[in-house]
């Protein structure tokens, strides 16, 4: 629940006036964070604090 309200909870507040900007560049921001970050993880993946395992 945390992980799709820090996904898709900004965008509501489109509706509000004088911050409807603020929605599109956290979306921008949180599909490029992987980008620069260590482990490859969005905003919304640090949110959840998910464990990935990897197996060989």
């Amino acid at each position: 629940m945390l992980r799709w309200l820090t996904q898709f909870g900004p965008s509501l507040l489109g509706a509000v006036p004088y911050v409807r900007y603020l929605p599109s560049v956290y979306s921008l921001l949180d599909g490029l964070w992987p980008l620069w970050d260590g482990k490859r993880q969005a905003l919304h993946d640090k949110a959840a604090r998910p464990n990935v395992v990897r197996t060989r």
